[in-house]
């Protein structure tokens, strides 16, 4: 009966303890593509990584400053996987080499606060230094590029 609680105990915590602290993993795709998630890939190349923060958007494309003492200068974007203009946002940077980081803030509790922590009510939410636009506008977006001079 001891060893029978003990067990049990122990399931609990493995299976419930180390939800409280969620890992985020950093994968990288047969194509080169980054994405983040709080799950190991499957047979996938993934690394665990800390803490990411993240930002979503949909609507008219809207560009504000970000207040964040570490500004990337590097092209993040927070999105879903059922996002449209997520899709077109992500087709257009790869068409053009913009090397970017994706974050999916339904994957990912770590993308989601982050998220949350930007303000971000829709997707996608695009990071380039110390600018943040929600929505996409390709005009808008060569515009920050070249302003955080990538």
């Amino acid at each position: 009966m001891k060893k029978c609680l003990s067990f049990v105990v122990l399931c609990f915590v493995v299976a419930f303890g180390s939800a409280s602290k969620a890992e985020v993993y950093k994968v990288t795709g047969p194509d080169g593509k980054v994405t983040y998630t709080d799950s190991r890939a499957e047979g996938g190349n993934s690394a665990k990584v800390e803490l990411v923060e993240i930002d979503s958007y949909s609507g008219s494309p809207e560009v504000s400053s970000v207040e964040d003492a570490a500004v990337s200068q590097k092209v993040t974007i927070f999105t879903t996987e059922w996002c449209g203009v997520c899709r077109k946002a992500k087709s257009y940077m790869a068409s053009h080499g913009i090397a970017y980081d994706e974050f999916d803030i339904e994957k990912s509790r770590s993308a989601k606060t982050r998220f949350d922590q930007l303000g971000g009510r829709a997707v996608p939410v695009i990071l380039v230094g110390n600018e943040k636009m929600t929505g996409f506008s390709p005009t808008k977006l060569e515009t920050m590029l070249k302003d955080a001079g990538i």
